[in-house]
């Protein structure tokens, strides 16, 4: 676990201006600030999970949730019929609602590969500002051979 410090010894080193994410790491975890409201913080600290005043919809310029998807199983080749490993099964992601300007993505994963993706919404550029589009995400079928998956959520399961 990464040390800490005092709050008035770190924000002497924070910038004064700007959008930041503040935290700390060390080579076995990272550890970054949040602020709540001491209500929720309480909460929090009594039910082990967010809920009270919390709230799923606030808003702010860090969004959540994401989740991180870690391949334990190789793409086959195609060349190698007899090659341990699975065909198919990309990663598939898209715009709610679908529509023409919709954005698709297909993302192919093998052995080591990690997708980290927004579960619920993606921050785009609506003119001079941000804004955020719904996505739903979903994986093709696998045709050959059989996938192990890792998943890592960083939400909570609702």
């Amino acid at each position: 676990m990464p040390t800490t410090e005092r709050y008035a010894t770190q924000a002497a080193r924070w910038p004064k201006a700007g959008r930041h994410i503040l935290a700390r790491y060390d080579a076995n975890s990272i550890v970054v600030y949040q602020a709540y409201k001491p209500s929720i913080g309480h909460f929090a600290a009594a039910h082990g999970r967010f809920g009270g005043e919390f709230s799923f919809d606030r808003m702010s310029w860090v969004f959540f949730p994401i989740q991180m998807a870690v391949v334990l199983s190789p793409i086959r080749e195609a060349l190698d019929p007899e090659a341990e490993g699975f065909q198919g099964g990309e990663f598939l992601f898209c715009d709610v609602p679908e529509g023409k300007k919709s954005r698709r993505r297909v993302i192919p994963a093998g052995l080591g590969d990690a997708v980290l993706f927004c579960t619920r919404d993606r921050l785009v550029r609506v003119g001079g500002a941000h804004g955020l589009q719904p996505v739903k995400h979903g994986v093709n079928e696998i045709t050959e051979g059989s996938r192990l998956v890792l998943g890592v959520p960083f939400h909570e399961y609702r």
